[in-house]
């Protein structure tokens, strides 16, 4: 089995962290604004622990996937 480089190990945990970090967005966009709507006033509480929950999956479920794909037989063959 081949080993990856240094660059390939950058390149993958740089687009595992955007993905991340653009899914943890766009759930704060919903999360923040649905408590201020519910409390009425802006408050820190657990929409914050979400949005923590979220890029934590998000980044392990790209991770794997990514490390699944480099993985491939058939990639190797070109």
């Amino acid at each position: 089995m081949r080993r990856d480089n240094i660059i390939e190990k950058l390149e993958v945990i740089v687009i595992s962290l955007f993905f991340s970090f653009s899914v943890a967005y766009f759930v704060s966009l919903w999360a923040v604004s649905s408590a201020y709507a519910e409390r009425g006033y802006r408050a820190c509480g657990g929409e914050y622990l979400l949005i923590a929950a979220v890029f934590s999956i998000a980044y392990k479920a790209i991770s794997q996937f990514f490390k699944y794909f480099r993985r491939m037989p058939w990639k190797r063959k070109m």
